[in-house]
């Protein structure tokens, strides 16, 4: 047996490969986005190329830890869940399937991550239980990439530590109260509660889903009714709806939401069916009892347009029936009763 030896670029990417000895066995050249591979000399006897990606010749996409990353599309073939890597001065952070924000000439993707805890200890990136959002977030965890948690923290991708570091809990967790997995229905009831719902509401119901999948968030879909009391142009109001609440994991929650706040009227009463993206990746992460401060408005005498965005960047946008104009700082209280779990 010999020793091989792989040179690559700033990104991983395989550009030559010698021998112990120094022996060029071959040489080669691609595009930015991985696409393009030539062989330009020598034989090419390693399916390991872009980004250090193991490339599967089947259906010509690469595997990471946690994605397929596709070279002839140039982008990730499923959402990235971690939402602490929007940075919304680069409207590219906002595509969950752009690959090293559309720039590989200068970032590298990460494709690993790791479940950090409240306390500021970790999980390794390759636990079988919380090495994926889904597991860490329903576990009660902080999903986090290495690369970037590596860069801040000083620690080696797939690294693990039991102590409680308040400095790292600071760095990537927020106080929250989880809702723990094993309040998920059982399988059984899981299957038919998941099933009735989508088969009750149909194509909405597939479309949250759809879009849950695509921006790597909780999309919920439901109604709120508001009605307000008028003083000059300023007064009160009070609102309550019922959303359901979808994740690409296939978790579905229900989440019954009141609040009362005070702001500018023309108008007393609207009702709407609202669509909305949770800052929450999971529904298993999303606090069971909670209350947020939010902005809201409503506008349309007839047909209505409504919105509203929480404290925590979350948002909803609705069209319904009402009268007049509002716009209006409130108090949100909400409740989530977890409906089904998903197979994972």
């Amino acid at each position: 047996m010999s020793a091989h030896f792989q040179h690559q670029d700033w990104m991983g990417t395989e550009r030559a490969r010698t021998t112990y000895n120094g022996a060029v066995e071959g040489t080669f050249t691609s595009l930015p986005f991985g696409d393009g591979l030539t062989t330009t000399s020598g034989t090419d006897k390693d399916a390991s190329h872009f980004a250090m990606l193991d490339h599967d010749y089947e259906d010509e996409t690469d595997h990471a830890q946690f994605r397929q990353y596709s070279e002839a599309q140039g982008h990730w073939l499923s959402p990235d869940p971690y939402s602490g890597s929007y940075d919304r001065s680069n409207p590219q952070s906002f595509n969950r399937y752009v690959y090293a924000l559309n720039n590989p000439l200068s970032n590298v993707d990460p494709s690993e991550r790791e479940c950090v805890w409240d306390d500021g200890s970790y999980d390794a990136s390759d636990d079988p239980d919380t090495g994926s959002s889904g597991g860490c977030a329903a576990a009660g965890g902080s999903y986090v990439p290495p690369n970037i948690f590596e860069s801040v923290e000083g620690t080696n991708p797939g690294d693990w530590s039991p102590n409680a570091s308040a400095t790292i809990a600071a760095d990537w967790t927020t106080p929250a109260v989880t809702v723990s997995a094993s309040l998920c229905p059982g399988p059984v009831a899981s299957t038919l509660t998941g099933a009735a719902v989508m088969g009750t509401i149909g194509p909405p119901a597939a479309g949250a889903q759809a879009l849950a999948i695509m921006t790597g968030h909780v999309v919920t879909l439901g109604y709120d009714a508001t009605a307000g009391l008028n003083f000059g142009t300023f007064g009160g109001s009070v609102h309550g709806g019922y959303s359901l609440a979808f994740d690409s994991q296939q978790n579905i929650a229900l989440i019954s939401t009141t609040g009362a706040g005070g702001g500018g009227f023309s108008g007393d009463a609207g009702i709407s069916l609202q669509l909305g993206i949770l800052q929450d990746t999971s529904v298993l992460s999303i606090e069971p009892m909670s209350s947020m401060p939010s902005l809201s408005f409503a506008a349309g005498d007839g047909t209505q347009v409504q919105g509203g965005i929480g404290l925590d960047g979350s948002t909803n946008a609705g069209i319904g029936l009402g009268a007049g104009f509002s716009a209006s700082a409130n108090l949100d209280v909400s409740q989530v009763t977890i409906l089904a779990c998903g197979p994972g």
